[in-house]
């Protein structure tokens, strides 16, 4: 029983060592960067994770880039939004907040190294449906606003927001109306 507990006991070690050999090997490869005079420390490989754009050519020393007295690469952006940017990279995906300013805070960095997918994220927006007899409540966060729309005889069971437009599924799944957002039709 003992031999069985230790047999236990090895594989766990041995995984966990791999493991943590992984990890060492991707941080050998530490990106140093000055962003508006804050360093950030970030894996060459997080920046390269998300195809092609500034930070993968910059992590890639394709393309000479002074560094200063300690090996940092400086970039002359806003550090405020960097760590996010970095999260995407990290993650590919990244919690974006709730105000608009920020919201394109994060839009014009993205599309300043060119993180055409970060862009597209920061360009969402959240919608809240609420349907009741014959009418529908879209609630709009950013815009803090409630925007009711009649339905008719359409009893939705089912809601998509396509290209701005919202459509309805009735029962049956036959009919489909689409309403636009920005006028309630």
């Amino acid at each position: 029983r003992w031999r069985q507990s230790l047999a236990l006991r090895q594989s766990v070690f041995f995984g966990i060592e791999a493991e943590v050999r992984a990890l060492n090997e991707q941080q050998v490869d530490c990106q140093y960067l000055d962003v508006g005079g804050i360093d950030f420390h970030v894996s060459g490989a997080a920046l390269t994770s998300q195809g092609q754009h500034m930070l993968s050519v910059l992590a890639s020393d394709q393309f000479a880039a002074e560094r200063d007295s300690r090996g940092y690469k400086f970039i002359d952006r806003d550090p405020e939004w960097f760590s996010l940017v970095l999260a995407y990279l990290r993650e590919g995906r990244s919690d974006m907040p709730r105000s608009e300013s920020e919201r394109h805070a994060i839009y014009r960095e993205a599309r300043y190294f060119g993180l055409d997918a970060l862009c597209d994220a920061a360009k969402e927006r959240e919608c809240i449906l609420m349907v009741g007899k014959g009418m529908m409540q879209l609630y709009n966060p950013a815009a803090d606003a409630w925007h009711a729309i009649k339905l008719g005889t359409l009893a939705p069971k089912a809601a998509a927001v396509v290209n701005g437009q919202l459509m309805v599924a009735n029962a049956d799944g036959l009919k489909l109306e689409v309403l636009n957002l920005g006028s309630g039709r």
